[in-house]
């Protein structure tokens, strides 16, 4: 089993499938008992969390899609400790956590987990913002999952808004709180036209 003690999820994309401990880096919504919790991954867990993350092209999205599961799975097992074991037990804390498969399946896996951040959030927008953001993915993903790449341009036809209207949001939605969609140079010579697109096929499922 590897011992990693960091203030970020930032090595895990690296290693291999095996059984990880890894301490919970400090969240401002928890208390400082709830931060250096050591916690651990057991090596079917972590297999198919590298599968779901394979694919996303660059460490740092692998890195942004994996600490936002783990973070999620992290305080699912806590809100269950708490329920059931803390009034027996009497304690604030407990020692260590250990991050179940059960529970990742449980959440919907990989899909599920970034359909509730998604949820999370959109909510965390304007209503207006909101209503951009659903025009936008419409026309960023097929009905079955296929992701597009599209021109702001386009995006202010395809969704009859100006492009004044979209880049704030675009630019909200591919920064990182919201690393949804992903800004690129369209590649065909044009250095200074911007293309977007979703992220990754997690985003694009959940969407």
């Amino acid at each position: 089993m590897a011992k990693v003690f960091a203030p970020e999820f930032s090595t895990i994309p690296r290693l291999a499938p095996d059984s990880l401990r890894l301490t919970k880096p400090p969240h401002p919504d928890e208390g400082s008992a709830a931060s250096g919790l050591p916690f651990d991954i057991p090596p079917a867990l972590m297999t198919e969390l590298l599968e779901a993350v394979k694919g996303a092209g660059v460490e740092r999205m692998a890195t942004c899609l994996l600490d936002m599961i783990i973070g999620q799975l992290w305080a699912e097992e806590m809100a269950v400790w708490r329920q059931w074991s803390r009034p027996a037990e009497g304690a604030l804390e407990p020692s260590e956590l250990r991050l179940g498969l059960e529970t990742y399946r449980r959440l919907g896996g990989a899909v599920g987990i970034t359909r509730q951040r998604l949820y999370t959030l959109m909510a965390g927008l304007t209503t207006g913002e909101q209503k951009t953001a659903a025009r936008v993915f419409l026309h960023l993903v097929t009905p079955t999952g296929r992701r597009l790449r599209q021109t702001l341009s386009d995006l202010a036809a395809y969704t009859d808004l100006g492009e004044g209207e979209l880049i704030p949001v675009l630019h909200k939605l591919a920064g990182p709180e919201y690393p949804i969609l992903q800004i690129t140079a369209a590649g065909d010579g044009a250095s200074e036209l911007s293309v977007y697109a979703i992220s990754h096929e997690l985003w694009a499922a959940a969407i």
